[in-house]
């Protein structure tokens, strides 16, 4: 940020319910409902905000609250990226006739990015000491082999389901000590031994996928009646994507350009202070991901979110949280929200800054204008705006 956020100073913004940052906006030189370069007002922006943290630190239910308006008591574990989408309208202050701008918000709901063992060998077939939790594994496709290992384990029964596992990659959700937690597909978790799991390597962490804008190829058009209609589309909601229907859990669902904001999320009532530490961390790997891009004025907005501000925990565990983040929040120069899911606190303030704040910049969510050549060199940094 250009300008120095004031947030972690601010005693009301750490601590009120519904997390408003005004003195974040005015040092941008904005102020709660300034929508700047929005001159159009049937125009229909389309934002993405990504939401990253460790497991169970609220990043679902945050979506929830925001998309559903509901709390909902049983969440199911996300293991795939999923997206959500509402739409949202902002009274603009700047126009004198007060009217309300419309934004659709697409949200992409990632899974826990715990990196577990950073080691650099990884570990070969049923290395127990290497395993940790957020490490991905492998169960090894041979049944007798599997069935073997659990008669081994005093505590442990193979039961008939588990077929259904073999073969595949799981992310640790526990370890005990012959024992290790395994996160399903439909959020539930199973104890495998240990001694038969295969610790999955790999160049790449499983989170660096969201760690980038995921910039999506430029459209190309064959003839001049292509790009004709393609900007006619452009001109009603969603009508100029192409929706990614099927393809299985692994299909980049998401139909905006590129990532545009992002919520670094963790439990303010986490006593071990682990969902804080990993987003800490993921900043840092979010920054370093994106100093490799050549264009520095096309770079996302970055918010910290403390989540599950409702939950009964010492007053000591939220004091010594809300300091480290507030010291992380005032050096790193990223702003500092409380919300509560279930209390449905702090959800529309921190949504609305977000898309308050990408709007401004429009580098991030404008799209070229097909129909007219633009000079050499500049293809990432302007563009006519369309409705989307």
């Amino acid at each position: 940020f250009g300008s120095r956020c004031k947030l972690a100073h601010c005693e009301r913004c750490a601590k009120c319910a519904d997390g408003r940052t005004e003195t974040f906006l005015h040092s941008l030189g904005l102020r709660r409902g300034t929508i700047d370069g929005m001159d159009d007002l049937g125009a229909l922006r389309f934002f993405r905000i990504t939401l990253l943290g460790s497991s169970s630190c609220g990043k679902t239910s945050l979506i929830n609250a925001f998309v559903n308006g509901v709390f909902p008591m049983r969440v199911v574990t996300t293991t795939e990226a999923q997206v959500y989408y509402r739409k949202l309208d902002i009274l603009d202050d700047n126009d004198t006739r007060q009217m309300t701008r419309p934004f659709i918000v697409e949200l992409e709901d990632t899974p826990g990015s715990e990196k577990g063992n950073e080691d650099e060998d990884g570990a070969g077939e049923g290395d127990g000491e290497h395993i940790a939790k957020g490490v991905r594994v492998n169960v090894p496709n041979d049944r007798k082999k599997v069935v073997s290992a659990f008669r081994a384990c005093k505590f442990l029964k193979y039961e008939h389901r588990f077929d259904a596992m073999l073969g595949h990659t799981f992310t640790v959700k526990y370890v005990g000590k012959e024992h290790a937690g395994l996160l399903t597909h439909d959020g539930g978790v199973v104890d495998f031994p240990i001694s038969v799991l295969d610790i999955k390597t790999s160049i790449e962490l499983p989170v660096d996928q969201f760690l980038t804008l995921g910039d999506k190829p430029k459209q190309t058009f064959k003839t001049l009646q292509e790009r004709k209609r393609y900007g006619a589309a452009l001109g009603k909601p969603l009508t100029a994507y192409d929706r990614p229907i099927g393809g299985g859990d692994d299909v980049d669902k998401t139909l905006t350009r590129n990532r545009m904001g992002f919520f670094l999320c963790f439990d303010i009532s986490d006593e071990s202070r682990e969902s804080l530490n990993e987003a800490i961390d993921l900043l840092r790997m979010l920054r370093k991901s994106l100093e490799k891009r050549s264009n520095k004025k096309a770079l996302p907005f970055v918010f910290f979110v403390a989540c599950k501000a409702d939950k009964n925990a010492p007053a000591f565990v939220y004091d010594n949280n809300l300091r480290v983040a507030r010291h992380c929040s005032e050096d790193e120069e990223v702003p500092l929200y409380m919300t509560s899911a279930k209390n449905r606190s702090g959800i529309m303030g921190v949504f609305r800054d977000m898309v308050l704040l990408i709007s401004t910049r429009q580098n991030l969510w404008s799209l070229k204008d097909e129909n007219t050549e633009g000079e050499d060199g500049d293809d990432e940094e302007g563009g006519t705006c369309f409705s989307q």
